[in-house]
């Protein structure tokens, strides 16, 4: 009897730390989701002020300016690539923790992987951060030419 208790709590232990996987990697969704939203919105309202450019009408003037959300989309994509880096490192860390009977070697790749590229995402997010910091030294059309540049 014993031993199925133990078994039924390690299994247990098992699916709740799936359950907190799961978890993690559904709120770096919703912050990558709402940044990709912002940044839907500025690109909304950017192409309507272009149209009114076009068209020699004011009906952008009257909008709130969203010159800030550029740069709040790539602050809420580099948390999400923060978090996802933490995760990995953790993944990664318990893997290589575990005793050489236990261990796959595809586990440990795919893990190691999955941190490269939250590094790489990590990166390339903080290039663009420094783009955008210096948008008002730049040519704002320069980037806008790349929308993923905001993500």
């Amino acid at each position: 009897m014993k031993d199925y208790i133990d078994e039924n709590e390690i299994q247990n232990s098992k699916l709740l730390k799936k359950l907190e996987g799961i978890n993690l990697s559904t709120n770096i969704t919703y912050i990558v989701g709402l940044s990709v939203f912002l940044t839907f919105l500025f690109l909304k309202s950017e192409k309507t002020r272009v149209i009114d450019q076009l068209n020699d009408v004011p009906f952008a003037e009257n909008r709130e300016k969203l010159d800030h959300v550029p740069i709040m989309s790539n602050k809420l994509l580099i948390l999400a690539l923060a978090i996802a880096i933490k995760a990995n490192l953790e993944s990664l860390s318990t893997l290589l923790s575990l005793n050489n009977s236990e261990q796959n070697t595809l586990d440990i790749k795919a893990s190691r992987n999955s941190l490269i590229a939250s590094i790489l995402g990590f990166v390339s997010a903080i290039i663009v951060f420094i783009n955008l910091s210096n948008a008002s030294q730049i040519n704002l059309d320069t980037i806008l030419i790349n929308p993923i540049a905001f993500l």
